[in-house]
């Protein structure tokens, strides 16, 4: 027998004597479940994401679209306010553009992998240990993601108040010039 699979086997032989296979399939399932709600959250701050970028498109789109239809309510300040307005909105495209970029999360174990091992003589118990072992090395990898995704929601409310705080006294004032 080689060093090699004397080690694996003693590896084995000692995860078999600190945990029962019942303890490492339950560490299993929380390791699964917390990976597998990870990978929601992400999927959830993606498309928070994505729907924070078309309202403020269409926010956008609505303040140009009404200014194409009353071009003489153009004075320097609404202008002064439309372009301040257009170069938040061009921040929150690059914010999106940054948070929907980061797609490096783990998922877990190579199936691949997975299979090659159990193939080789290892007990149930140490492949249990290495794939929960795996899962939860995934979700730690993942942490950074999540965390900015969240930091780039959190930017892109803020983003949102402050178009809203260039666009609404743009179209007020432009509305005002153009009844009177």
């Amino acid at each position: 027998m080689s060093q090699e699979s004397q080690n694996g086997s003693g590896q084995a032989d000692e995860i078999r004597s600190q945990f029962s296979e019942a303890h490492l399939r339950v560490v299993l399932e929380v390791v699964r479940d917390h990976l597998m709600a990870q990978m929601n959250q992400l999927d959830a701050l993606d498309a928070k994401i994505g729907n924070m970028f078309g309202f403020a498109s269409a926010i956008t789109a609505i303040v140009l679209s009404f200014l194409a239809i009353k071009p003489d309510s153009l004075n320097l300040p609404v202008l002064l306010l439309i372009i301040l307005g257009t170069v938040v909105y061009l921040a929150i495209a690059v914010l999106c553009l940054r948070a929907l970029i980061v797609r490096n999360w783990h998922g877990g174990p190579d199936i691949q992998d997975l299979w090659n091992r159990l193939q080789t003589n290892l007990h149930i118990s140490g492949l249990l240990h290495q794939v929960a072992y795996e899962l939860s090395e995934a979700y730690e990898d993942n942490v950074g993601s999540v965390r900015t995704k969240q930091t780039t929601v959190n930017l892109l409310v803020f983003a949102l108040l402050i178009e809203l705080c260039f666009y609404v006294p743009a179209i007020v004032v432009a509305i005002f010039i153009s009844s009177t």
